[in-house]
């Protein structure tokens, strides 16, 4: 939603702008409506990574992978898990939560290979 509000406001200021006959601050503008644009480009691409079965943490009885926010860069992220390998993937369910930094963990009670795709 940011990318999106950077990219209007900024397009409507270079409108004003460029009718006010202030040339500097509409190319300003427009160029801070283009880095909006690409902002809103790299946010709409899903974070996907496979995982190999040899990654997983065992934490109280139970195997946990964990994502921070920085890796999959996603703000309110909603993860999916798929179990097998290249090319081939299964969709599966398992214990998936967002933590407080909105980092994502993945509970599963054994190891696995397969994949996450995070949105």
């Amino acid at each position: 939603m940011k990318p999106l509000v950077l990219t209007v406001i900024s397009i409507i200021i270079s409108v004003v702008a460029s009718l006010a006959g202030l040339r500097w601050l509409g190319i300003f503008a427009g160029a801070l409506a283009i880095a909006g644009a690409c902002w809103q480009q790299v946010q709409s691409h899903p974070f996907e990574w496979c995982f190999a079965d040899d990654v997983w943490q065992k934490i109280d009885g139970q195997f946990q992978l964990t994502i921070p926010k920085r890796r999959h860069g996603k703000s309110h992220p909603t993860a999916t898990v798929y179990m097998g390998a290249p090319p081939k993937f299964q969709q599966i369910g398992c214990d998936i939560s967002t933590g407080a930094e909105e980092e994502i963990i993945i509970g599963a009670s054994q190891t696995f290979r397969g994949k996450v795709v995070v949105v």
